[in-house]
């Protein structure tokens, strides 16, 4: 079977879960966390070992890549559809190689379509123990190495920080930068800068979005 959220999805474990948004969209895979912030998440992005290389084109952002239950970008176009059906909400879990757990709540996002370039259309107040980096990206398209939608005069943020992003000129965050333990601005390991007023890379992080009602 497959359920309409992993809010609908009545059993309460999380694992991994057949989404399908209206009866007339094709389902897809996520991973569902029915246990931090009373569940009923669907993880849109999650790294935590670094194997899984984020430095992708265009097509792998906007179809997704990775297994659902480990290191994994859901994908542009499963996210659109999703956000684009109902009002949703996102968390965002971070920490740093000491192992310290922080986090950042929206009360809104959403994303626009393909022909929008998946611009990051809606981010709602923020709340949480970490900053809120993302409120430099709202409004901006989704750029990759092969697709430059950012607002960076000379040059493209994605190929500079080796990832795909809603990046402006480039942002104080790139969750999907590369995964080692080296600080600093110029490094484009995963950061955040608002975790801690710094360019700490972080060892963990993981989106998650949920229907509001």
């Amino acid at each position: 079977g497959s359920y309409r959220s992993c809010k609908d999805e009545a059993v309460n474990v999380s694992g991994v879960y057949n989404i399908r948004v209206e009866d007339e969209s094709s389902s897809f895979v996520a991973y569902c966390e029915q246990d931090k912030f009373n569940g009923g998440w669907m993880v849109i992005q999650h790294r935590f070992v670094g194997t899984l290389d984020f430095d992708r084109h265009w097509k792998d952002y906007r179809n997704g890549f990775g297994a659902v239950n480990g290191e994994h970008w859901l994908g542009l176009e499963q996210v659109y559809q999703f956000t684009k059906q109902q009002d949703c909400e996102l968390l965002v879990e971070l920490k740093d190689f000491d192992g310290t757990y922080k986090f950042a709540r929206y009360d809104l996002f959403g994303i626009g379509s393909e022909t929008e370039q998946y611009k990051l259309k809606t981010l709602g107040e923020h709340s949480g123990t970490a900053g809120d980096s993302l409120i430099y990206n709202k409004g901006m398209k989704f750029s990759t190495s092969d697709r430059d939608n950012d607002e960076k005069y000379n040059g493209n943020c994605a190929v500079e920080c080796d990832a795909g992003w809603w990046f402006n000129d480039c942002g104080l965050t790139y969750l999907n930068g590369l995964y080692r333990n080296v600080d600093g601005p110029d490094q484009n390991n995963i950061a955040w800068y608002d975790y801690n007023n710094d360019w700490r890379a972080l060892s963990y992080s993981r989106m998650l979005i949920r229907p509001l009602d």
